[in-house]
């Protein structure tokens, strides 16, 4: 959330790019270290392997504790870019009302604690690999197959909100995980490796929506004055979102003893997101005159 919001007030143009090439990198280090963490616990066990990650989590960290930054670019004697052109465009628009009851407001937070919901599949690739008779090597690699899709849609969903909008960028992407979804069922039910490569691989467009999209949808739908609040509230729910998916996934396994379900309740989800979605549009607030 705190990223999102100094993002949004250093830069005012081109902001899906400046904030898909920053969330991107989010995706990095899933993709080496979902390899790397399975071949230590191969090969020192999983207590020394998890040791050695939070000791590298904790240097990765040290950069980003110590740098010294200000949520304001005026605190650092810079402006926004583009700072002046906003200004001006400033004194002749009206505010956008803004309330946290507005079914806008309460259809965009269901939608950002639905879509999230989902986002824990990544993280069962290895038991989904091994439910279908596949080695563990196939799930970290499909794992981190999902992660560089993680990058590259990131980077995608950025440059397509600068072109056609934050809503098409979005819609464009939950179409290409519910692809992914699909070819994910397809590939099981074929035992194709090849197939659940590529899928993994597109399925890393359930982050581009989670941590870029909604940003620029939150900032399209209630206007840049009311982006932090709106997103103060709705971004937590991404993170709660995120947290009950490893676990619900986990236990809809234990219940129904396969993978295959999560896969028809994503697709499910989907449906429901581009619904709260399109409510969201029809009561979006118009400017005051």
């Amino acid at each position: 959330v705190p990223m999102t919001i100094i993002l949004t007030n250093w830069f005012h143009q081109k902001h899906g790019t400046v904030t898909s090439i920053t969330l991107s990198f989010s995706g990095l280090a899933g993709a080496v270290c979902s390899p790397l963490l399975t071949y230590l616990i191969q090969e020192i066990g999983w207590r020394n392997a998890y040791l050695g990650m939070a000791l590298l989590l904790f240097l990765f960290a040290l950069p980003s504790v110590l740098y010294p930054f200000t949520a304001r670019p005026e605190d650092m004697g810079v402006s926004p870019y583009g700072e002046s052109k906003k200004m001006e465009t400033a004194k002749a628009a009206a505010p956008i009302p803004f309330s946290y009851r507005t079914v806008c407001f309460l259809c965009f937070c269901g939608m950002s604690l639905l879509h999230t919901t989902i986002a824990g599949i990544a993280q069962h690739f290895t038991g989904f690999s091994a439910s279908l008779g596949m080695s563990a090597e196939v799930g970290a690699l499909m794992m981190s197959l999902s992660m560089a899709g993680n990058i590259g849609t990131k980077l995608f969903i950025g440059f397509l909100s600068d072109r056609f909008g934050p809503v098409k960028a979005s819609v464009f992407m939950i179409g290409v995980n519910a692809f992914a979804l699909s070819m994910l069922w397809y590939g099981s039910v074929n035992g194709s490796v090849a197939l659940l490569y590529f899928a993994s691989f597109c399925y890393g467009s359930v982050y581009s929506v989670g941590a870029v999209g909604f940003s620029l949808l939150c900032r399209y739908l209630f206007g840049t004055e009311n982006y932090p609040k709106a997103y103060a509230v709705s971004g937590p729910l991404i993170n709660v979102g995120s947290a009950l998916s490893l676990p619900l996934i986990g236990y809809l396994y234990d219940f129904t003893g396969s993978y295959i379900n999560m896969l028809w309740i994503g697709l499910l989800i989907h449906c429901v997101d581009l619904i709260l979605l399109w409510v969201a549009l029809k009561k979006r607030p118009k400017r005051s005159q």
